[in-house]
């Protein structure tokens, strides 16, 4: 988890050498990495290594986030390459895998009922 506060300048959840070179690179980390609540500053993190965010939004309950369309449109763009939101996909759905090896075998309608308790469906 990266959080609030400034290494040499850079906010933790936007700090490349620490997140892509030391975690992720030097260091080997597979595991995805999540924003503290609020920590993320804007959507260029997801190139520092962001996997993440929490809680979503920029601001609670705003129904506004630095992911969703504006990752989109960064992809899109040209910004962020699409290799990258496989990889951030990747380290988070294989770190749920690994932690809960039987839901992968649920049907649909039960998954969706432990993902979304609320209503809401995500794409699968």
């Amino acid at each position: 988890m990266c959080s609030y506060n400034l290494i040499n300048g850079t906010y933790a959840c936007e700090n490349n050498n620490t997140i892509n070179g030391i975690l992720k690179n030097e260091l080997g980390f597979q595991g995805f990495v999540m924003s503290d609540w609020s920590a993320q500053h804007s959507t260029i993190s997801a190139m520092t290594g962001l996997d993440m965010t929490m809680p979503g939004d920029i601001t609670f309950d705003s129904n506004t986030s630095y992911y969703g369309a504006k990752l989109t449109a960064y992809v899109e763009n040209g910004t962020i390459p699409e290799v990258r939101v496989d990889d951030m996909a990747t380290r988070i759905l294989a770190s749920w895998h690994l932690l809960l090896p039987g839901l992968a075998k649920l049907p649909k309608d039960e998954l969706y009922s432990i993902l979304s308790p609320g209503g809401r469906r995500a794409s699968i």
